[in-house]
This record gives C-alpha cells, structure tokens and sequence, in this order.
C-alpha cells in the first residue's frame, strides 16, 4: 500500500502528511517544536515527527500553529 492509499483509507481523519513519508493525525500531536526550517511534532507514544519546510504552511492553514508560533 502507498503511503496515499493509506491516507485515503484513514480519511476523514483530521491529519496532514507533514514530511515525505510521514502522515500525522491531529489528535496526536502532543506539542509543536522548533522553527518553519527545522520543526518537529511530539506526538503521543514518545514518537517526533518531521514536518517539510513545504508542509510548514499546511499546519498553518489548517490551524495547527498557533498564533505565537514560529
């Protein structure tokens, strides 16, 4: 299976794909860390995800960052 075929098969689970490989579900992410050119997700389970410095913008507009937020 594709990492898109895995997506879809989630779907409509709140997440984005955040790094080439890496799709994140919302509810997961314990805590945001670093800046647009270096970020990290914490997630539950004690697993860090990498985000894109592309997929910075996604997290924005979806509402993931908040307003103090690099």
């Amino acid at each position: 299976m594709t990492l898109s075929e895995a997506i879809d098969a989630v779907s409509p689970t709140d997440g984005l794909k955040t790094h080439r490989s890496w799709w994140v579900a919302r509810h997961a992410v314990e805590r945001i860390e670093g800046t647009p050119r270096a970020m990290r997700l914490h997630l539950r389970g004690g697993v860090s995800a990498p985000v894109a410095r592309g997929a910075v913008v996604l997290l924005r507009e979806a509402g993931w960052l908040g307003a103090t937020a690099a």
